[in-house]
Parts: structure tokens; C-alpha cells; sequence
């Protein structure tokens, strides 16, 4: 099973898929100010979402500017998330590991793989 996500500055995007394809039911929420509500919802809805199973891996976007790790958000324009231990948090709180990236790079290589740029 795998998490995929999308953390904007006004919504959190997370969904599931058992094998990389299809993803199952969408779940949108806003998103909270403060980094450890935020944390906290987030790990409250992949347990809704994957309902106890294990995940092999999270991979998802951010808006804003990531450190050259990806581990924390440097420049959030819409998210004062900045300087937090987004990827450690996020790792701990649904127990596998995960990998961060910029939103608006994850859309374009989308579109790349199975949009326009195909």
C-alpha cells in the first residue's frame, strides 16, 4: 500500500493506492496553521485511509521551497510551516518513510509521464 499526498497552503490532499495504480478515494481537508495540528491531522487521516495496514512508502508534494534533503520546508509562500522537521515528523507519526517535493515540480513531471508531455 502507498500514501500519496499534496500539503498546499489552504488544503492537504492524501490517498491511497494497494499497488501505484488506481489511487482510491480522495481525502481533502484544510490545512492547519500550526505545523503539529497539521502533523496530527495528517496521521489521523492515513489510519482512516489505509485502515491499519502497513504502508511501504509516502511520497507527496508541498507548496513552498524545499532544503537540498527534503527533509523541512524552507520558503513556504502559503504555509509558515518553515524550518520544521516536516519529513522525521511525518515518518514517525505513520511509521515509513517518506519523500517530500516540491507540488508544482511533482505536477510537471505528471504531466510529463501522462499529461501533455507524453
Amino acid at each position: 500500500m502507498y500514501l500519496l499526498f499534496d500539503i498546499g497552503g489552504t488544503k492537504m490532499r492524501l490517498a491511497v493506492s494497494r499497488d501505484g495504480r488506481p489511487l482510491g478515494k480522495v481525502k481533502i481537508v484544510q490545512t492547519p496553521k500550526d505545523f503539529l495540528q497539521g502533523m496530527k491531522l495528517f496521521a489521523e487521516i492515513t489510519h482512516e485511509l489505509t485502515k491499519g495496514k502497513k504502508i511501504k512508502i509516502a511520497v507527496g508534494g508541498i507548496a513552498g521551497v524545499m532544503d537540498k534533503e527534503r527533509t523541512k520546508l524552507v520558503a513556504g509562500k502559503n504555509i509558515n510551516w518553515n524550518s520544521k522537521p516536516l519529513k522525521k515528523e511525518m515518518a514517525r507519526r505513520i511509521g515509513t518513510p517518506v519523500l517530500i517535493e516540491n507540488d508544482a515540480a511533482l505536477a510537471g513531471l505528471g504531466e510529463a509521464v501522462y499529461g501533455a508531455g507524453k
